[in-house]
């Protein structure tokens, strides 16, 4: 009896989408990568790590510009990320044999991220709206939430309708995949909540993150002996702690440099208006927070007394650990995804790096953690006079005056308390 060829039984699942359904999409009887992702040619180890430094710098210094451009368009930025990494990860699930019958769904994928992406990236300009003076935008803006739902309705909708018999398995699987890779809408949203409120937060974020794991490759590579991980066995735990003590080292000087560059002094003032006009960068006086202060530093104090040093600075130090001992794991979590789908890199748009999933991987995590931080550490909830605000703006004028009735009521009889 003849052997089928690959081709003809390829041909035989694409004319049977019954039978084809059967097979895992991340599956491959040959035991074969099922996913290639083509790399750029370069001769020899020196070509391909000067390919990766050049592409790092250039986002270095992209991101960089940008802030020279405006808050804006870093969240223009952000989002622009986030969009590459939904496109890499939601591209593992997809099939493309699939897909052609029914090709509304690569539509509805996109629509749901775009859905989710601009609702958390842009709650601050969408609380801006709700002062406009244009009726219409000033009550949709007030019923964002609302609005926001009932177009995900729409597309909802959208997908049962495209149901088809014979591709129903494979359908519902991407749908639940699609809603899971969304999470990095609220990633989006994280970032630019720190960009808001100084882009220096967000920037630090990162730096630590780089600084990490670019010290811990360098001491795993010199001094590494000990396997941190199985899943990822180039990591050493020499090199983890390494990377440690590196980004430590980091968290104390970064601050104390950038004070002494006044031209980047802007990435300490936070966002007061939203401005479409790049280059025009925001000046303010630098906050408490960031200016270094004789401090009692509990335990360390004791022993050497007041301690020059900056809030900031301290909240450096909790970041850097963060950054060092579990932001890596969202780039062990990467690594296991990329073994079980036998790839080495989730795309090649960044040459050297892989793709934006693979650069911004631990990124993820960072980010999470860092806006939990700032509400709940550094703002300490609505504690803050900013995060009030920002409730009051959104009251009626009628409830407004009656809040600042029932104010002067509390202040006056505070007052009079005190005074007698």
């Amino acid at each position: 009896m003849r052997r089928q060829t690959n081709s003809e039984i390829a041909q035989k699942q694409e004319e049977s989408p019954l039978r084809e359904e059967c097979i895992d999409e991340f599956s491959n009887p040959e035991d074969k990568p099922i996913l290639t992702i083509p790399k750029p040619k370069v001769k020899g180890r020196f070509s391909e790590g000067l390919v990766r430094t050049i592409t790092g710098f250039s986002i270095f210094f992209l991101l960089i510009f940008l802030t020279f451009m405006g808050h804006f368009y870093l969240v223009l930025f952000v989002f622009f990320i986030m969009a590459m990494i939904f496109s890499e990860i939601i591209s593992l699930k997809r099939n493309y044999l699939k897909e052609e019958p029914v090709k509304i769904n690569t539509k509805l994928n996109w629509y749901f991220f775009f859905l989710g992406a601009t609702f958390f990236t842009f709650q601050y300009a969408f609380e801006h709206l709700t002062q406009s003076s244009v009726p219409y935008i000033r009550f949709l803006a007030e019923r964002k939430s609302m609005v926001f739902f009932l177009l995900y309705m729409g597309g909802f909708m959208a997908w049962v309708a495209s149901l088809r018999g014979g591709y129903l398995r494979y359908q519902t699987r991407l749908f639940f995949w699609t809603h899971c890779v969304l999470i990095v809408t609220f990633v989006g949203s994280a970032a630019v909540y720190a960009i808001n409120y100084g882009m220096i937060w967000w920037i630090t974020s990162i730096v630590l993150v780089v600084v990490n794991d670019t010290g811990a490759y360098v001491v795993g590579k010199k001094f590494g002996r000990t396997k941190l991980i199985s899943i990822s066995p180039n990591k050493t735990l020499e090199g983890f702690f390494g990377g440690f003590l590196i980004t430590q080292l980091l968290a104390f000087g970064w601050n104390r440099a950038l004070l002494k560059i006044p031209f980047l002094h802007f990435w300490y003032c936070p966002q007061a208006a939203i401005t479409l006009i790049p280059f025009n960068t925001p000046t303010c006086a630098i906050p408490s927070i960031y200016l270094p202060r004789d401090m009692f530093i509990p335990i360390l104090s004791s022993i050497i007394g007041k301690i020059s040093v900056s809030e900031f600075e301290i909240h450096c130090f909790i970041l850097a650990i963060f950054a060092s001992f579990i932001a890596p794991f969202g780039g062990f979590f990467a690594s296991a995804i990329k073994r079980g789908l036998k790839i080495k890199d989730f795309s090649n748009n960044l040459p050297g790096h892989g793709g934006f999933t693979d650069r911004f991987d631990c990124q993820i995590i960072m980010n999470i953690f860092l806006y939990i931080y700032l509400r709940d550490v550094v703002q300490g909830g609505l504690n803050s006079l900013t995060s009030v605000m920002a409730y009051i703006t959104r009251l009626t004028i009628d409830d407004q005056i009656m809040l600042k009735a029932q104010l002067e009521r509390i202040i006056n009889k505070k007052m009079g308390t005190s005074s007698s």
